[in-house]
């Protein structure tokens, strides 16, 4: 049982970052280039957040 958990938790992170990272390049044109360079340097520490917290979580916690 630990295994499947810790898989569903493994799929939920990646979908996580994979929602995340989808968003880079996407900043309204209309704000400018600075809020571009401010966004997508956002979704990088957003995207990146979620395989620092799958690596501190260890598999097989015993629940």
């Amino acid at each position: 049982m630990d295994n499947l958990v810790a898989a569903l938790e493994v799929w939920a992170v990646a979908g996580a970052q994979c929602q995340g990272v989808e968003l880079g390049g996407m900043a309204p044109a209309s704000r400018g280039p600075l809020f571009s360079d401010g966004w997508d340097d956002g979704v990088t520490a957003v995207s990146e957040a979620p395989v620092g917290i799958g690596a501190r979580q260890p598999v097989g916690r015993g629940r």
